[in-house]
């Protein structure tokens, strides 16, 4: 039989950004263990990962970087692919070309079997900040639409 969750575990999904960084700490001073998940998609700015993989060394933090280069095929976009340039405006509609769709997601999803796996009990509290963040970006991006919109309408006027 499995063996039950173990709620003084944490799973971190860590890019080595300013966000997760602030997250791995808050995660380091609530659980005896901490565990740092990465993701390698091959993106272009590669110093995220590299600072991920100092921040863990330094602090003796267990950290893991799991292999997602599959985005690349799943998702092309210009942070993934060399033959894609990045877009140096927005566009005037949709997304930019850096936009990797799904990858949160995914991230979440590997990062929950990896707990599991793990016997981690918390995501970093994930599933709940994580659907909060998520709706928050949706929200962000329906009203970025509904602002491009009134700003055609009005101009059109």
């Amino acid at each position: 039989m499995q063996e039950l969750k173990n709620k003084d575990a944490a799973v971190v999904v860590f890019s080595g950004g300013q966000d997760s960084t602030t997250c791995l700490f808050w995660a380091l001073k609530r659980y005896k263990k901490v565990i740092a998940l990465s993701f390698d998609y091959h993106q272009k700015h590669v110093k995220e990962l590299e600072c991920a993989k100092k921040i863990c060394r330094d602090h003796e933090v267990e950290h893991h970087i799991m292999d997602m280069s599959l985005l690349n095929q799943l998702a092309p976009n210009s942070l993934t692919r060399v033959d894609i340039k990045v877009d140096e405006s927005a566009p005037e509609e949709g997304t930019p070309n850096s936009f990797v769709d799904g990858r949160n997601l995914l991230f979440l999803s590997y990062a929950a079997v990896f707990a599991k796996q793990t016997y981690a009990s918390q995501t970093f509290e994930m599933t709940k900040l994580m659907s909060a963040l998520i709706m928050l970006c949706l929200l962000s991006c329906v009203l970025y639409q509904a602002v491009g919109m009134l700003e055609k309408q009005f101009l059109k006027q």
